[in-house]
C-alpha cells in the first residue's frame, strides 16, 4: 500500500473514532463539539492525502488539517493529539515512541513497561485489513495515551497506584469510575465515555455526567 494512501485510511479510521467517542457526550458539551471537528479535519487531511498518492508529496492544506485537528484535541479534549502521530508515520517515516521516565518507583516502573508492550501490540493493527480491527486499535491508542497522562501525573505528584471512587444508581444500570481529573461512565457494565474533569469537581457534577451521557446505541449521528 503507498505510504500516502496507508495514513490516509489511518485519518479515516481516527476520525470515525473521534466521531464515535462525540456521541457519548451529553449535547452540546464542549468536548463532544470539539472531538466532532477534528474528525472532520482528520477526514479533510485523508482526502487531500489521498490526492497526494498521485501526485508524491502532501500540499499546505495536508499540514493544515492536522495542525487544526491536532489544536482540537490539545485544547478542548481528554485526546492526547499525539495519537496523529500515528496517523502521520507513514509519511514522515517517525515511529512514535513513549519517551523513558526518570522515576525509578516499581509502580510506576511495571505500568511503564506495560505501555511500551501494549503501543508495540497496537502499532501493527492500525493498518489492518478489517475496518473494525483498525478502529479498535486507535480506541486503544486514545485509552493508552490517557494511562500515560496519569502516569506522567502521578510521578510528577509522587503518587503511585491512583485512588478510586465508584458511583452507581440505585438500579446498577449507571456507574462512574472517578479518578482525579477522569471519569469513566459505564451503562450496563460496558464503557460509555471516559471524561476529563476538573480536579475539584464536586460528587453532584459526577451524578450529573452519569445521568446525562447517552449510550453509543441511543444517539444519531
Amino acid at each position: 500500500m503507498n505510504h500516502y494512501v496507508k495514513a490516509a485510511v489511518r485519518a479515516q479510521r481516527l476520525s470515525a473514532v473521534l466521531l464515535d467517542a462525540a456521541k457519548s457526550h451529553p449535547r452540546g458539551h464542549a468536548e463532544g463539539r470539539a472531538l466532532r471537528a477534528a474528525a472532520r479535519h482528520l477526514l479533510g487531511a485523508g482526502n487531500a492525502l489521498a490526492t497526494s498518492a498521485l501526485s508524491g508529496n502532501t500540499d499546505r492544506a495536508t499540514d493544515r488539517a492536522f495542525l487544526l485537528a491536532r489544536r482540537q484535541l490539545a485544547f478542548d479534549t481528554s485526546v492526547d493529539s499525539a495519537v496523529i502521530d500515528h496517523v502521520t508515520a507513514p509519511v514522515t517515516g517517525i515511529t512514535p515512541r513513549l519517551e523513558p521516565l526518570s522515576s525509578l518507583d516499581q509502580d510506576h516502573v511495571r505500568r511503564h513497561r506495560r505501555q511500551l508492550a501494549q503501543l508495540l501490540d497496537l502499532a501493527p493493527r492500525f493498518d489492518d485489513r478489517d475496518d473494525d480491527v483498525a478502529t479498535a486499535a486507535f480506541t486503544a491508542l486514545i485509552r493508552l495515551y490517557r494511562d500515560r497522562a496519569r502516569l506522567v501525573d502521578d510521578i510528577h505528584n509522587g503518587r503511585t497506584a491512583q485512588p478510586t471512587a465508584t458511583f452507581r444508581t440505585a438500579d446498577g444500570r449507571r456507574s462512574g469510575e472517578h479518578q482525579p481529573g477522569f471519569l469513566t461512565v459505564l451503562i450496563g457494565g460496558q464503557v460509555a465515555a471516559e471524561l476529563a474533569v476538573p480536579l475539584d469537581i464536586a460528587a453532584g457534577e459526577i451524578w450529573r455526567l452519569i445521568a446525562d451521557t447517552q449510550p453509543l446505541t441511543e444517539v444519531s449521528a
